[in-house]
C-alpha cells in the first residue's frame, strides 16, 4: 500500500488495466493526454509556431559573449545545472552519445532569475529532447 492510501492504489491499478485494453491506435492519444496533463509547458512549446526573428545587434553581441565564454572553458554542463535545481540524473537508459548541452554563465544566471517551477519545466523539456536524440553529426560552433 502506498502512502496515499488504498484508494489511490486501486485507481492506479484500474487505470493500468484500462490502458492494457486499449487498441494500439488509441494508445498514442492517451499518451498525448498524459503529457498535456503532466507538462503544460512542453505542450505549449510543441504547439508554438516557429518564429523567424532577425537577430538584433544586442542579441548578436550577447551570443558572441556566450560563445567566447564557452571557448574559454567557462561553460557549465547540463548535469550541473540539473543538480543545482535538485533534479535527479538522467536515466541510465539514455543513449551513450547523447547531445551535450553546455550552459554559458549568462544562460545559467538567466535560468536562476525566472520562477523555479518554470525553470524546472524548461530543464525537463531539454531532458526529454536529449533522451530522444543522439549525436548524428558534428555541428559547427560558428553557425548562427
Amino acid at each position: 500500500m502506498s502512502c496515499h492510501g488504498p484508494n489511490l492504489d486501486q485507481e492506479r491499478r484500474q487505470a493500468h488495466a484500462l490502458l492494457d485494453l486499449l487498441p494500439a491506435e488509441k494508445l498514442n492519444a492517451v499518451r498525448s493526454l498524459h503529457e498535456v496533463m503532466l507538462e503544460p509547458l512542453a505542450r505549449s512549446l510543441a504547439l508554438a509556431e516557429v518564429e523567424e526573428e532577425e537577430i538584433t545587434p544586442e542579441t548578436a553581441a550577447a551570443l558572441d559573449r556566450a560563445r567566447a565564454s564557452l571557448a574559454c572553458g567557462e561553460g557549465i554542463p547540463h548535469e550541473d545545472i540539473r543538480r543545482e535545481f535538485g533534479l535527479n540524473q538522467l536515466s541510465s537508459e539514455t543513449p551513450p552519445e547523447r547531445i551535450a548541452v553546455i550552459w554559458s554563465p549568462t544562460a545559467r544566471a538567466e535560468l536562476r532569475r525566472i520562477e523555479r517551477d518554470t525553470a524546472v519545466q524548461i530543464l525537463y523539456c531539454i531532458d526529454r529532447y536529449l533522451v530522444s536524440r543522439t549525436v548524428r553529426r558534428k555541428v559547427s560552433s560558428s553557425r548562427r
